[in-house]
């Protein structure tokens, strides 16, 4: 059409049925971004709803690039101890390590996909360098920041920034954009359009321009704060911003619709857009044949050519070919031509990387201080296996002439105890050794190693790199002599303290005393705040959304000044502000000063739960996730309502809908052999699974059922891993040779392979213990990977394995059995604990400890030393102490004990809200604690709790259980609120990580097995009890509801080879089989309310050594992974070694009226002054009245139900099985079933039918009838007599008549999932695409008489048909209703004649219509319509972006959130802002900067973090 435009897309794309101007690839292959996240690698859908972590556990994870072909990511791990980059599996699993010497900041990574080559830029040294994929040939070539094509493409925003390129072989140097630019930032490059993107982090702008830097366009200026890196596919654009620590896309060319995919907890760093797409293929690359001739590297060059290049230490030979070594004298030439220090050669480290320093035949010459060196065979082992009681070295010379203790190196060891302390301890004047060996007289004439400093006065050893490090170790300043330090210099990117530390940059004027000595921030003049920061009143910028966060994140309070005060979900907002306790409202007394809590009581107390959560008719709040799913949860079983749920939308999580309407369940669910619906429609329609797979034309069946490449066929090994069942029939032409029988060498050298001789057949099969490594090879198979190999220790040996046990553990057959010391169960209950004594025959149970009306029990640990329990009382706010019987006293003597008894001990921790778990350190003598009404984790001596310390607080949604394993110094802790997770940190709440948040619903128990180093938790939701390893690897399901009989777990403890546990609902104790083998074991019923369980056995808490002996902590000590930390309690900071007094915060400026309070509160009620000043009690959860005095709960709940408080202060009840309502008062089965249907009720408490012959429905409320539906559907006839079908999920329609399959046209249909009941299939189409339908809407075939359109959520064609017409596509003449007889005939003569009329008006009014037109006409005209946020106009479909008019909509080309500000600042004043991710490990618990150490703090979505359960 004249003046119109027509988009077309390359190969590999198609034009968007929605939208014709846009191209979406018709990859298979699903695009998500990977990105790198501090210490994490990630992966993320293209819409922000699937997050997944791809690596944890890394450093300082900065670039990052993939390659598609080998499934590779690559990426640079920054930090100032030393640099390295790396590279993996997209899976995770192999892990290299590519380049880790000659590296300082390697902030650009760019993978050249064609010529196998890594390029990366260095900010620290100003290169380029380049090497091999697999890290050989390493080589320098240039300047900064690369990225991909036959260019390299780098940003340089030194002294003159710019955006250049150069070709990959080095040449052809030029700079492309130098105008308008200042920090060029997040470089990527448009291939379909020949584009080259980027963004400045400092003007806050994102442009493009072609390839040369021509033709600039800027398309974004908004609302970008500090992009980092940019990504692109199809019609968006994906950044990363440092500012709001987010991913953001729009589109690539209009920079319309931005949004924000995900708000990460670390700085996102690179991005990337995992895709075939984005490194497409190149034909007839030079050096994709025989590597272009070279002999090492080979380069593209600009215009087509290539050229040989040679890696550091290599020149090219005259024939421009071939590499020859220049490696010094003192250097080993790795096969991989790398070259190393000589003496790295056989040090038991693979060095070169690809093992050529390492040969089996190495003779080592030495070995590192920490390892000791046997002879036969000559090898280092690690130091701690010299005298450890086993022989390590293979002829036992690492056991012989053993001391009583040997020390390490770097240790000294005590003349008398023989105690190993730390070297440093020596001549300190401190007694470390009883002995006094460590402070003998001569101090002063001792000599000092290599690495120490010699201190004058004390003659104390110090390692030499504290001298001059601002601190005075020696206690003389001889370590800090002032001339000598003056002279210190400090790295560029560090600022040099007055007291000559060298502190990194941007602490400089952070308002923090990183010095010491606080001379970084002297001098410091406030910069001015962004707009998206909040300036308190003292000059700090903070982050603006800190403000009125009821935190006082300024010194002075500011940030909280004039802000609305946020009450907690416990409590009700007065009109005035004031928060009072939400069992006040209502209750006709006037609490607020303007009586606004008595306002509009009629009409209830109305929704208090938050919006995501459902609220049960009880008042109870519960995820809207376990809405509509066939369990009872609220307890009155409201949030199974039938009518309710009939209207209910099943989640993407749980697709399927039961036939009853009633349950949406997982797929997963669907025939797994359980009636889960109720109405066992999840068990009909199951298509048997092949017991064996269904091999590939290109594959071989093998007798065991494994399918193995066809290849692998008669190749004299047994590949099938049966008894040969691929070398059986071979018809083999050259045994001579192959033939194992004449040549035994064929199989190797015997230890893994054997020969095996089958008649005339003989090939080679791996021994037991060996598997094959798919190279006519075996190798070991490490059995110690299998979860449940050992109940303790397991160690690969080869061709098998070795269980051991712990010290004071026997092995008995195939467990660890204790040395015969008692265990004993404890139980809470309600308010007392019970002991049960599995020694005692019939597992009898007493009581040990009853509490008065205020102990209500929630969580419990024991201290297994000082023989106490300590448990956490959510109700009254307290963490009390018990100290437990001994083992000699009689049972009776402990029978009745009052919460009085001089036992009891309440530890002083004041302004507790609601604790929940607690979990005892018993090495450092510590107290950790969740609290679930301030949504934080803490910990206090456990001596006194006056000096707590907050750990954990923000992006935690409702802390339960924790535990802590203070032997690796870490704590986990589960989160069952609206995103439930399992997460862990170190004791000092650094280095926090989730482990676990796939599969995981409701998380109710922890425990550690400290011996089997594994972490296993309690779903109550889902009946499992799971297991990980420590790390976060091997999650595994242990223990089911299937195959164990588990139902409803609550609360877990683990010893030897059992896990014991109590159910939620009945209230059971049961133990199981860690590891899952053979059904749970019920060891006592009879509790009333069971809520925790702990097991007391002396070696429980493996003994050590408490490593804050030595440490001399002012206030509290916490154990970590890299040792014990002195920490400032809550209130106090750490300045200049010492932790002192903070200013007190502004209070809030609503508080509440103090005085006399002199009301007498029962039942562990206190007394509360209202706004009126007027006395008022503030009970427990269970009690009401005035004063505390009526017990809600009494006899509240019939029929064994348990009565619990909601946080209203309302009774509730969670009914026993058979039983619901309100006060589980109604039996769940009543007048259910219809027609003489027989009612049973499901272990989630739901009545199920079971029909009598000829009646249907989950009800019975059907009877079957014959004839009407088609395509084998089941009839049902309601009581009115109308017939309705129930199809199977392959058709469709009112009788079943629609085929689902018609949509693949001429194409095969391919059933997914064996049709589940979302009829989900797919078509592979003539086209060979696979595709939801082989229709198009292009050239409406699918519709007859009718408009067709493709459905966006099903992407199915539908019709709409003509009148006239009916059916599924339009097919069939509608139904015109008439009488027989006369009435038709009277219809045939009338409707002409109707039909003749309508005709001749419609002529007339058309020519009248015409000819007022042509009067009236002004030429042609045109109108506009609006197109969501575009305009478009009819007659010239262009897009009008560039060239407004003024009754152009611009502000609609914005997302409503964008704010024009001309006079915007800049956000960055500081341009060393390229250092700010150096450093991430400088003795500062990870936190590099006040934003980010306050950013840990605060509340937001993190992140996903491991692998789902196996």
């Amino acid at each position: 059409m004249h003046g119109s435009f027509h988009c077309l897309c390359v190969d590999g794309f198609q034009l968007s049925p929605e939208n014709p101007t846009i191209c979406k690839s018709t990859s298979d292959e699903e695009p998500f971004l990977i990105f790198a996240n501090r210490y994490y690698l990630r992966k993320l859908n293209l819409d922000g709803s699937n997050y997944t972590l791809l690596k944890q556990g890394l450093n300082n994870a900065v670039a990052l690039d993939f390659d598609y072909r080998q499934q590779m990511i690559y990426w640079t791990d920054v930090t100032t101890q030393g640099s390295m980059i790396r590279r993996m599996h997209i899976n995770g699993s192999d892990v290299q390590v590519l380049h880790r010497t000659s590296l300082s900041n390697p902030d650009g990574l760019a993978v050249d996909w064609v010529g196998g080559n890594l390029y990366w830029c260095d900010k620290g040294r100003d290169t380029i360098e380049v090497s091999k994929l697999n890290g050989a040939y390493r080589t320098g070539s240039g300047q900064q920041r690369p990225e991909g094509a036959t260019y390299l493409y780098w940003s340089d925003w030194g002294d003159s920034p710019h955006i250049g390129r150069i070709g990959m072989d080095g040449t052809n140097r030029s700079v492309i954009v130098e105008d308008k630019i200042t920090w060029p930032n997040g470089l990527t490059l448009d291939f379909v359009n020949d584009r080259i993107y980027w963004a400045d982090a400092r003007e806050d702008y994102i442009a493009f321009a072609s390839l040369d830097g021509t033709n600039r366009h800027t398309i974004l200026v908004q609302d970008i704060p500090h992009i980092f890196a940019m990504t692109l596919f199809e019609e968006y654009i994906y950044w990363t911003d440092w500012e709001t620590k987010s991913i953001n896309r729009a589109h690539k060319t209009l920079g319309i619709n931005k949004t924000v995919l995900i708000s990460t907890l670390h700085r996102p760093m690179d991005v990337h857009i995992y895709h075939p797409y984005r490194q497409p293929e190149v034909a007839d690359h030079p050096c994709q044949v025989d590597n272009g001739g070279c002999s090492n590297l080979c380069l593209l060059s600009p215009g087509g050519g290539y050229k040989c290049a040679c890696p550091t230490n290599f020149y090219l030979a005259a024939d421009g070919r071939q590499c020859l070594s220049n490696c010094t004298a003192s250097q080993f030439v790795c096969k991989n031509d790398k070259c190393i220090p000589f003496w790295w050669k056989c040090d038991t480290e693979d060095d070169c990387g690809d093992r050529s320093d390492e040969p089996a035949d190495c003779h080592i010459h030495v070995c590192l201080p920490s390892q000791f060196k046997c002879t036969h065979p000559s090898r280092c082992i690690p130091g701690i296996f010299r005298c450890n009681g086993q022989d390590n070295c293979g002829e036992g010379e690492d056991e012989k002439d053993c001391p009583e203790v040997t020390c390490a190196p770097n240790q000294f060891q005590c003349a008398i105890t023989k105690r190993c302390i730390p070297r440093v301890w020596v001549c300190d004047k401190d007694n470390d050794c009883v002995d006094g060996s460590d402070e003998p007289a001569n101090c002063t004439q001792m000599t000092c190693g290599v690495d120490e400093f010699r201190c004058k006065d004390s003659g104390r050893c110090i390692p030499a790199r504290w001298k001059c490090d601002g601190e005075d170790d020696c206690g003389d300043a001889s370590d800090e002599p002032k001339e000598e330090c003056d002279e210190r210099t400090c790295e560029p990117y560090q600022f040099r303290c007055k007291n000559n530390r060298c502190v990194p940059g941007r602490w400089q004027c952070d308002y923090d005393n990183d010095c010491g000595d606080n001379s970084d921030e002297d001098k410091c003049v406030p910069r001015q705040c962004s707009e998206s920061e909040f300036a308190c009143t003292n000059g700090r910028c903070i982050a603006g959304r800190w403000k009125c966060d009821g935190d006082h994140d300024c010194a002075d309070g500011s940030d909280e000044n004039g802000c609305d005060v946020k009450c907690d979900s416990d409590q009700f907002q007065c009109k005035n502000g004031h928060c009072i306790p939400i069992r006040w409202r209502c209750d006709a007394d006037a609490d607020c000063v303007d009586g606004s809590d008595e306002e509009k009581c009629d009409s209830g107390m109305g929704r208090h739960c938050p919006l995501d959560e459902f609220q049960c008719n009880n008042t109870l709040c519960k995820p809207l996730g376990w809405k509509c799913d066939g369990e009872d949860d609220c307890g009155d079983n409201s949030d199974e309502n039938p009518e309710e749920c009939v209207k209910f939308q099943c989640p993407p999580t749980r697709q399927f809908r039961c036939h009853n309407d009633r349950v949406c369940l997982p797929l997963s669910k669907r025939c797994d052999g359980v009636n889960n619906c109720g109405d066992n429609s999840d068990e009909v329609n199951c298509q048997i699974p092949p017991p064996t797979p269904v091999c590939q034309k290109d594959e071989f069946k093998c007798s065991n059922g494994r399918c193995i490449s066809s290849v692998l066929r008669c190749n004299y090994f047994n590949d099938c891993e049966d008894y040969g069942s691929d070398e059986i029939h071979c018809n083999k032409k050259d045994t001579v040779l192959n033939d194992c029988r004449s040549n035994r060498t064929v199989c190797g050298d015997g230890d893994e392979a054997h020969c095996v001789v089958n008649g005339t057949d003989s090939f080679c099969s791996c021994k037991p213990g060996f598997q094959s490594n798919g190279r006519n090879r075996c190798e070991d198979k490490n059995e110690c990977k299998q979860f449940g190999v050992c109940s303790h220790i397991c160690n690969n040996t080869k061709g098998s394995h070795k269980c051991s046990c712990h010290k004071y553990f026997i092995r008995i057959n195939e467990t660890c059995k204790a040395d015969a010391q008692r265990q004993v169960l404890y139980i809470a209950d309600d308010s007392e604990i019970r002991s049960l004594d599995p020694s005692m025959p019939n597992w009898r149970y007493e009581q040990i400890f009853q509490g008065d009306a205020n102990v209500r029990i929630d969580a419990m640990d024991l201290h297994v030393k000082t023989n106490r329990i300590y448990w956490t009382n959510w109700h009254t706010g307290r963490i009390s102490s018990y100290e437990l019987p001994s083992s000699s006293s009689s049972p009776n003597s402990n029978r009745n004990r009052r919460q009085s008894d001089s036992r009891v001990t309440n530890v002083e921790i004041p302004d507790l809200k609601m604790p929940r778990g607690i979990a005892v350190d018993w090495v450092a003598g510590n107290l950790y604690w969740t609290d679930s009404g301030r949504d934080v984790i803490e910990v206090a001596q456990i001596s006194g709790g006056r000096h707590r310390k907050t750990l954990i607080s923000g992006m935690i949604d409702e802390p339960y259980a924790i535990v802590v394993d203070p032997q690796r110094g870490k704590m986990y802790w589960a989160d069952w609120g609206n995103h439930p997770k399992i997460e862990t940190a170190a004791m000092d709440g650094t280095m926090r990580e989730t482990l676990v948040e796939e599969n995981i619903q409701w998380p109710t128990g922890l425990a550690v097995d400290y011996f089997n180093e594994r972490l296993y938790w309690a779903d109550a939701k889902l009946s499992l009890i799971c297991s990980v390893r420590l790390n976060g690897s091997d999650a595994v399901v242990a223990v089911n509801s299937i195959k164990n009989k588990l139902h409803q777990p609550f609360s877990i403890d683990v010893f030897e080879d059992y896990v014991y546990g109590v159910t939620y609902i009945n209230n059971y104790v049961f133990r199981v089989n860690k590891f899952g083998k053979g059904p749970i074991e019920n060891l006592t019923t009879g509790m009333n309310h069971a809520t925790d369980i702990v097991l007391y056995h002396r070696y429980k808490q493996p003994e050590m050594t408490n490593p804050c002996d030595r440490k001399k902590c002012e206030w509290l000590c916490l154990l970590s992974p890299s040792g014990p930390v002195c920490t400032c309690p809550n209130g106090r900071t750490l300045d200049n070694g010492t932790c002192v007094e903070l200013p007190t915060p502004t209070l809030s400026p609503i508080s509440p009226p103090s005085g006399p309070c002199l009301v007498q509160c029962m039942n562990g009620g206190s007394c509360f002054l209202n706004a009126h000043k007027q006395p008022k009690c503030r009970c427990q959860p269970n009690y009401g009245g005035d004063r505390c005095e009526i017990d809600q709960c009494r006899d509240y709940c019939k029929n064994g139900g348990t009565c619990t408080p909601s946080p209203t202060g309302s009774p509730t009840c969670r009914c026993m099985t058979g039983f619901t309502g309100p006060n589980c008062n109604l039996h769940t089965c009543k007048n259910y079933c219809k027609n003489g249907g027989n009612c049973t009720v499901s272990a989630g408490n739901q009545p199920t039918c079971r029909c009598p012959a000829d009646f249907l429905g989950d009800q019975c409320q059907y009877r079957s009838c014959e004839g009407h539906c088609l395509n084998k559907g089941t009839c049902l006839q309601s009581e009115s007599g109308s017939k309705l079908c129930r199809c199977l999920p392959q058709y469709t329609g009112s009788t079943c008549e629609i085929d689902k399959c018609h949509y693949c046209r001429d194409g095969e249909c391919i059933p997914s999932n064996s049709f589940t009941s979302t009829g989900d299939f797919t078509c592979r189409c003539l086209n060979g695409r696979v595709q939801p339908s082989c229709y198009t809407c292009d050239t409406n075939e699918y519709c007859a008489n009718g408009q067709c359109s493709i459905n966006p959520a099903s992407r199915l064609p539908e019709c709409r048909c003509s009148p006239g017409w009916a059916g599924h596509r339009c097919e069939s003449v509608a139904n015109t209703e008439g009488s027989p007889g006369s009435s038709g005939r009277t219809a045939s003569i009338v409707i002409p004649v109707l039909l003749l009329l309508l005709l001749v008006l419609l002529a007339a009014g058309a020519l009248f219509w015409y000819r007022r037109r042509m009067r009236g006409a002004k030429g042609f005209q045109h109108q506009r319509m609006t197109n969501g946020a575009m305009n478009v106009e009819i007659g010239n479909p262009a897009y009008k972006i560039y060239e407004g008019e003024p009754d152009d909509d611009a502000g609609e080309l914005l997302d409503a959130d964008f704010t024009l500000d001309p006079d915007k600042p800049t956000n960055f004043t500081n341009p060393v802002y390229a250092t700010l991710y150096m450093g991430a490990h400088n003795s500062r618990n990870s936190l590099a900067s006040t934003d980010e150490k306050k950013e840990l703090l605060s509340r937001g979505d993190e992140e996903p973090l491991v692998d789902p359960l196996a």
